[in-house]
């Protein structure tokens, strides 16, 4: 079996679809009625939104780290969901995997508010614009590393 663009978007897809059953599956003391639990949410979503404009920049650090990597790979390619995720060489294609992995989770968390309350809301947006945050610092990496970016043939 070759591993062609149809294979990598299959297996995207079967995790992307398991992610998103699990935040889906969050469990419900997450969410309880319990102050000490809820204020505890509460700090992990404050402190969710007041990093997110700090996200770009830490995605742009990492991926100017490995920009300058020896192990890293010599030329990097545009990430889409039919490449090769795997490929560690590459790390825009990793972190662009993760970002909508993540954000597959924070959808199925979002859809938990029918059992779990508007808590589960709150929680599921930040976590959907983290991963935003993420895509948005991994386009500004492509624009400041373009000196590595190589065209897709």
């Amino acid at each position: 079996m070759t591993m062609n663009g149809d294979f990598w978007f299959r297996i995207r897809v079967a995790f992307f679809a398991f992610a998103f059953f699990t935040g889906l599956g969050t469990p419900l003391w997450w969410y309880s009625n319990n102050d000490s639990l809820n204020s505890i949410a509460w700090i992990g979503i404050v402190l969710g939104f007041a990093f997110l404009p700090f996200y770009p920049l830490f995605i742009v650090f990492t991926v100017g780290i490995q920009a300058v990597s020896p192990w890293s790979d010599p030329t990097w390619t545009r990430p889409t969901h039919r490449k090769n995720f795997l490929v560690l060489g590459n790390p825009l294609l990793v972190l662009h995997f993760f970002a909508f992995l993540v954000a597959s989770s924070g959808a199925g968390v979002i859809l938990s508010f029918l059992w779990n309350g508007w808590m589960a809301v709150a929680y599921g947006i930040a976590v959907l614009c983290g991963s935003a945050m993420v895509l948005i610092g991994l386009e500004l990496s492509m624009r400041v590393f373009r000196q590595k970016m190589r065209e897709d043939t």
